[in-house]
């Protein structure tokens, strides 16, 4: 299966799993502790990108906008609003079940 297809689904950061500079995220429908809140990402095959803040109320909070791959481990993000500027996710690893980013502003 190709990257982009693993990577075309609403993703969640499931931060209890993160190492240094390393996030990891689960699909939307994964079993996650309790929390007050989580980030996310929703890759779409039509390029368009939606970031999902946590909002004031712990309820996420859509940020559009979109994406391009630029190598074959590598997306490149740009937000309407809320970003300074675009950003890179380094995909370092992933499977069916969770994404192993990093993310590098260019």
């Amino acid at each position: 299966m190709s990257l982009q297809a693993l990577l075309t689904q609403h993703w969640v950061h499931s931060y209890e799993e993160d190492v240094d500079d390393l996030q990891v995220y689960r699909p939307v429908d994964y079993s996650f502790p309790l929390s007050r809140g989580r980030s996310g990402f929703e890759v779409q095959e039509n390029g368009k990108f939606i970031y999902y803040s946590i909002g004031p109320t712990d309820r996420p909070q859509a940020i559009l906008g979109d994406w391009e791959l630029i190598t074959d481990t590598r997306i490149r993000v740009a937000l309407e609003e809320g970003e300074s500027q675009p950003f890179v996710l380094e995909i370092i690893e992933v499977g069916e079940d969770y994404i192993k980013v990093r993310k590098v502003f260019e």
